[in-house]
């Protein structure tokens, strides 16, 4: 049975104890319209003009005046549990109504602009002419762009350029992961180490013999030719000698000449220079620089790996309460950048191969962090180094703002997505809506086994949610394709697929 279909009642006359709902069956569906809204309670409309109030456990992406269709699941005698079937409002404009609405603004029908205008709509981007142009020449100038990514980029206000468009293709893929690029900066450190300790060896092997000194073997003169030598020195003893006296007269010499010299000074470019207390200062300075030994690098290279391996943060069951401290924004991007400056300071005396690929590492990465801000002005979006069971891997974390730049994130009233790959289950999504301190989580993978294994095994999900204080009051498994997996662009659509049906408490 479908019931449709609306007549004009006086509204003020009529009961919200009708018989209209009483007739209906589990899998029967009514369409009803939003009259008023709260975040969690709604009055809806019935086909036959009373209202009724329904009250829900998640937020409703709905707005007065929608029409919803409700399909029943469960029934008793006061109440009856029904789910709303809606798509987004905007999103199911027709192809006809789409072409007409062009058409109003003076845009040429075709293919291309068709698919432009539903992506500014998904991407709630006003139709107007001008913004069409304006994303239309986007995708005119830099023609790897498309459509989707084109609007993605104008509706987060981040700049349409080349450097930009090859950074959001990188996040996108999955590539661009601070995890990984950490593990990258780790390796390059720890090459520089291996590079140490093959040079120390080879020095090792290449130092010169101890040669025996043979002086004591040479046989000593008799007393006779003793005598004559302290007597009359030989040839040897005379050279010696004139030896002496001549160095012995080349510095008094060179002392007198350095003296003359402090005092001429030359003239050039209108300047006085002192060449000699120029060399002089040049030679203090040489000597103040500290060269590092073998020794040094090795342990400060070392304690740089220290330092990146500290960024991963640990997730077990024992460290629930610091956890939530240790991955706020703030704090992890002001340890990223206190230790990429300390590597820049300690690897500037190294002479080493592996020198200009950890500045240009660490140059990536700082790039990435300067593109997620700009991402952050519509959905709160981090990269958390974490470690799981002993490996390093990165947590994706977005906290949806349904596209307010200005509206503050309510830690109770929330929707939270994470995206995590993993060595033994793949990559896992989670889906996680709080209201108040009821929970739901929706997990997505791709493997059909591994959803049921986490469907079966959710129980220490439960107790350990119960002892923060929260309820789990629902988990839902969705199987995906690779295709499907969520990103900054497309993961507020997912969000509205998983929430398209959502669970009432009627009360007629």
């Amino acid at each position: 049975m479908k019931i449709d279909g609306f007549r004009l009642l006086n509204q003020l006359d009529i009961s919200t104890k009708n018989q209209i709902l009483s007739k209906l069956s589990i899998g029967d569906t009514i369409r009803v319209q939003v009259a008023e809204q709260t975040s969690q309670t709604l009055v809806l409309r019935l086909p036959d003009g009373s209202f009724i109030n329904a009250s829900s456990m998640l937020e409703l992406d709905v707005h007065l005046g929608d029409f919803l269709d409700l399909s029943v699941n469960q029934k008793t005698d006061s109440q009856i549990f029904v789910e709303i079937v809606k798509e987004n409002v905007d999103s199911n404009i027709k192809g006809d109504e789409l072409k007409l609405k062009l058409q109003a603004i003076d845009i040429p029908v075709d293919s291309k602009s068709i698919e432009i205008a539903q992506e500014m709509i998904k991407n709630n981007i006003s139709l107007t002419k001008e913004n069409f142009q304006k994303i239309n020449q986007f995708i005119k100038e830099h023609h790897q762009i498309t459509p989707e990514k084109a609007t993605f980029m104008t509706a987060s206000d981040i700049p349409v350029n080349d450097k930009n468009i090859a950074q959001l293709e990188q996040f996108i893929q999955h590539k661009q992961l601070v995890g990984e690029q950490l593990k990258q900066l780790t390796e390059l450190l720890d090459t520089i180490i291996k590079h140490e300790n093959l040079s120390n060896t080879g020095k090792q092997m290449d130092a010169p013999k101890v040669v025996h000194d043979r002086s004591e073997d040479i046989q000593q003169p008799n007393t006779t030719q003793q005598t004559n030598t302290t007597q009359q020195p030989d040839q040897g003893q005379k050279i010696e000698n004139e030896k002496q006296t001549n160095s012995s007269m080349q510095i008094d010499n060179n002392q007198e000449t350095l003296s003359q010299l402090k005092n001429i000074s030359l003239k050039l470019n209108g300047q006085d220079i002192h060449l000699i207390e120029q060399q002089e200062d040049e030679q203090l300075l040489l000597k103040d620089k500290k060269v590092p030994n073998e020794q040094n690098i090795l342990k400060e290279t070392k304690g740089l790996i220290t330092l990146v391996k500290s960024l991963f943060k640990v997730i077990d069951n024992t460290r629930t309460n610091s956890i939530p401290q240790e991955i706020q924004e703030d704090k992890l991007l002001k340890e990223l950048t206190k230790t990429f400056d300390t590597i820049k300071g300690e690897i500037e005396n190294i002479n080493s191969d592996e020198k200009q690929s950890i500045i240009s590492t660490i140059q990536d990465i700082e790039d990435s962090l300067r593109f997620m801000d700009q991402l952050n002005k519509f959905t709160s979006f981090i990269q958390i180094p974490i470690n799981i069971n002993g490996q390093d891997t990165t947590a994706e974390l977005y906290v949806l703002k349904d596209g307010n730049k200005k509206k503050k994130i309510d830690p109770s009233n929330a929707t939270i997505f994470l995206s995590l790959f993993t060595i033994n289950l793949g990559r896992i999504e989670t889906l996680v809506n709080i209201r108040g301190k009821s929970i739901e989580c929706t997990f997505r993978s791709e493997d059909k086994d591994i959803l049921t294994f986490i469907k079966k095994n959710s129980m220490p999900l439960y107790h350990l949610l119960d002892a923060q204080g929260y309820k789990l009051t629902n988990v839902m498994v969705q199987e995906i394709t690779e295709s499907e997996h969520a990103n900054i662009t497309n993961v507020k659509q997912i969000k509205r697929q998983v929430d398209k049906k959502y669970s009432f408490d009627t009360r007629v």
